[in-house]
């Protein structure tokens, strides 16, 4: 039986991709999607939601979530995601509108009916959550557990400790840790261990000619900001390991450990991750990702979205040395 799930989510190019793993993933249920302020403004996001669940012919439903962090100001990253967050690329105004009740209001509707069964996937600033724990923390205790894409063990990428999802809202985030629901974190250290490059988006255009070339296109300028960046030829793509993991656990190795969130001074929205047990005496609260299997996350991602094309697949990757 498929795993249920709940997608709170940025979009974001990375997020576009993810939710599409999602709804096209046998192994996954997508309940609902529930949007937050991240990548781009909350109307940004929740329109990009709708636009790649109506890419993905499907109708499942779309919440609109809070527009700003806890205490920090509005921040987005289009120089990343495009100024729509979608690559910049013009995608026709879904036909599909937004559900009535808010964000928060969902999470805690969906939790008060759970029995333990609904994983919670989080692609972004952890606001929605923390707002809904604040409101009904027994029905977000329902929850199964969450999967984190956020944070980092070691490394940055909007300040030299800090990760962009934590780094938005962190007062958020720590709620969140703090909080007796079982975590596992992915953070940059884990999501890096992958990339896909140029080729791999020109091989999408070549099987699917309307996924693929959506898929291409919105990448493109996120491509763009890793060259000028860090001078790599690809991008990473940094949700779609959560929502590989959520459907297949092992794919990475965790080390379960305590996870403390800074809001304060120059490691504001880092994660510190004490993957080597210093702090005995603290509770374990995540399961920290470390070691990605990065061969068959890859393949998760081609054989989901192009299950139709496995041979032209197994061909490419030949044509890879794989």
């Amino acid at each position: 039986m498929p795993k249920k799930v709940v997608i709170d989510c940025d979009p974001g190019v990375d997020d576009a991709l993810a939710i599409l793993l999602a709804i096209f993933s046998k192994e996954l249920d997508v309940l609902g999607i529930t949007t937050v302020n991240g990548n781009v403004g909350i109307d940004l996001t929740t329109e990009n939601a709708l636009k790649i669940v109506e890419k993905a012919g499907s109708s499942i439903p779309v919440y609109r979530g809070m527009k700003k962090p806890l205490k920090k100001p509005l921040y987005s990253s289009g120089d990343v995601h495009g100024q729509n967050g979608l690559g910049g690329i013009t995608v026709p105004k879904s036909k599909q509108n937004v559900e009535p009740i808010s964000a928060t209001d969902y999470l805690i509707q969906t939790g008060r009916a759970s029995e333990g069964e609904i994983t919670l996937i989080t692609l972004g600033p952890l606001t929605n959550i923390a707002v809904a724990i604040q409101k009904d923390p027994e029905a977000m205790s329902n929850y199964k557990e969450i999967i984190s894409m956020g944070g980092g063990v070691g490394v940055g990428n909007i300040t030299p400790v800090a990760e962009f999802n934590y780094w938005v809202d962190p007062e958020a985030a720590k709620i969140v840790f703090n909080f007796d629901l079982p975590i596992t974190m992915l953070g940059l250290n884990a999501t890096h261990q992958t990339v896909l490059t140029p080729n791999d988006f020109h091989f999408m255009r070549l099987v699917d000619s309307e996924l693929g070339e959506f898929l291409a296109q919105i990448h493109t300028t996120c491509i763009n900001a890793y060259w000028e960046f860090d001078q790599l030829m690809g991008c990473v793509p940094h949700d779609s390991l959560a929502v590989a993991v959520a459907a297949d656990p092992s794919l990475v190795e965790t080390v379960y450990c305590n996870v403390e969130i800074a809001t304060d001074g120059l490691t504001r929205g880092q994660s510190v991750a004490d993957v080597i047990n210093a702090w005995e005496e603290k509770r374990k609260n995540s399961h920290v990702g470390i070691t990605v299997d990065s061969e068959r996350f890859r393949d998760f991602i081609f054989l989901t979205l192009f299950s139709d094309h496995k041979d032209e697949y197994d061909t490419y990757k030949r044509f890879l040395g794989n």
